[in-house]
């Protein structure tokens, strides 16, 4: 009987959610054969996929919780969370982006299309942005999204993510309805970083020293990582413009 009961558990537990861990290594298998056919438009077109679902909670956890008990907004800095100094660059993660990382442009990112390409704006205030469903989108009453000096997004190559830094209760209505686009405010290359920082499923890793750098907000920041770093080896004459 005692066996029989151990069976059922474990054909239950087989049967459960897969964990981050599996999940990662599922993805990356997939990122192998991409990169092996060097398909570069493909690994982008997978951390779309992969991001999606952070993009979304995001947008939606503000109609899902208590007044003014919505999710934290996406900020680079704390979303990736790489603490302590890289041994390659011989600084931390905060300090080589804010000396090295600022760039005039990134060749393809003139223009981040809101209806395909990952764009991360956080709801915080249900009650405002209710206002805006229904409004703002060709044909509607506000007519199509255009951008404004409030609507502020910093684009990182080669991880391809927008991060909004302003307008983002616009900017999410305008995903909504699939519809406009929004120029770079900032422009931030971390190649050199992904070249010396590895995230192995859980957590940051240097890849020099083996030491743990912290834990991403969410492990997908992790796996878009490693998604990055396949991107940089294979175009790494993406022209940067200018380092500020």
């Amino acid at each position: 009987m005692q066996e029989r009961i151990k069976k059922v558990v474990l054909d239950i537990i087989g049967k459960g959610e897969p964990s981050a861990h599996s999940k990662f290594e599922s993805l990356m298998r997939w990122a192998d054969k991409l990169f092996a056919q060097r398909n570069v438009e493909g690994l982008r077109d997978l951390i779309k996929i992969v991001l999606r679902p952070v993009q979304a909670k995001h947008m939606s956890d503000a109609y899902l919780t208590c007044a003014n008990g919505a999710i934290d907004g996406l900020g680079w800095v704390d979303a990736l969370n790489i603490t302590g100094e890289i041994d390659a660059l011989q600084s931390t993660f905060l300090k080589y982006v804010c000396e090295q990382g600022v760039v005039s442009s990134i060749a393809g990112a003139e223009s981040l299309n809101l209806a395909s390409d990952i764009v991360l704006p956080t709801v915080w205030h249900s009650s405002s942005v209710v206002q805006m469903l229904g409004q703002i989108g060709r044909g509607l009453e506000c007519g199509a999204f255009e951008q404004s000096e409030n609507h502020q997004v910093t684009y990182m190559h080669p991880l391809c993510i927008g991060w909004v830094t302003g307008g983002n209760h616009s900017i999410s209505q305008a995903i909504v309805r699939g519809d406009g686009s929004v120029k770079p405010s900032e422009y931030l290359d971390v190649s050199a970083v992904v070249q010396a920082v590895r995230f192995d499923g859980t957590q940051w890793r240097c890849i020099a020293s083996g030491r743990s750098l912290g834990r991403p907000q969410y492990v997908e920041f992790g796996w878009v990582w490693e998604l990055g770093r396949m991107i940089s080896d294979l175009s790494p004459d993406v022209a940067v413009g200018s380092r500020n």
